[in-house]
């Protein structure tokens, strides 16, 4: 969990997919309720600005790796 990383919810970030496959990540800002579903092919960027991010859940679609980073 972001918050729990963090000590605080962040405010921004982003989640770059790496791989050949795909992933998906769904962001809450309360720890329990997900917004919508973001699907990253190779070399997407999510960029999350001026939002509270308490938590991220990434599913793992096909073979991939992934970068997160979060302020």
């Amino acid at each position: 969990a972001v918050n729990t990383d963090l000590s605080r919810d962040a405010h921004g970030g982003y989640i770059i997919n790496d791989g050949e496959g795909d992933i998906q990540a769904e962001i809450s800002d309360d720890g329990t309720n997900y917004g919508g579903l973001h699907t990253l092919k190779k070399n997407e960027v999510l960029e999350l600005t001026s939002i509270v991010i308490n938590r991220v859940r990434l599913t793992w679609v096909t073979n991939s790796s992934y970068r997160c980073f979060f302020i």
